[in-house]
């Protein structure tokens, strides 16, 4: 639960930082990528817990499921503290910056050549993927759903075979 709660404040704090240093007034360009920064800092997190789960085991023995259900689990929690924090981010610190980032992404595609049909799709599924229901189920799924992928690979690095550990 530990490593959730820092994953998920890790992740909402370079949102915060992306934010103060510019990225969603003036460098949307950069918000596009900003993104794999935060998925990495959750796998940093979902590291540490299973290698956390890993030392707390009887004989430091973890399977691959138990792993794979701790970062899981560490997956869920910081996916909710995240959209929690984007929650407040949308509506509290920064609430305009869904708009500024929409007009922004038109200019571009309008000087790109791209079609009107085009850039109202962008449009539409930019705020879709900001709204509050979104935020607090397909937002939360998806993270959870990438991240276990993430907790498998993990668990099967870090996991100890407990018929290998030695005995007492």
């Amino acid at each position: 639960m530990k490593f959730g709660l820092l994953g998920g404040a890790a992740v909402s704090a370079w949102l915060l930082v992306a934010s103060l240093v510019g990225f969603q007034l003036q460098r949307f360009e950069v918000v596009k990528y900003s993104g794999g920064l935060g998925l990495a800092l959750l796998a940093v997190f979902l590291w540490l817990g299973i290698k956390a789960a890993r030392a707390r085991a009887a004989h430091g023995a973890l399977s691959l499921e138990q792993g794979w259900k701790c970062g899981t689990l560490t997956a869920l929690i910081a996916a909710v503290v995240a959209a929690l924090f984007k929650f407040a981010y949308n509506h509290v610190i920064h609430p305009g910056w869904i708009e500024k980032a929409i007009a922004w992404e038109r200019e571009r595609m309008l000087a790109a050549g791209a079609a009107e049909k085009t850039i109202a799709r962008m449009e539409s599924g930019f705020r879709a993927a900001n709204l509050d229901l979104y935020l607090f189920t397909l937002g939360i799924a998806e993270t959870v759903i990438f991240s276990t992928f993430i907790a498998l690979a993990l668990a099967a690095i870090l996991r100890r075979d407990p018929a290998a550990s030695p005995t007492p």
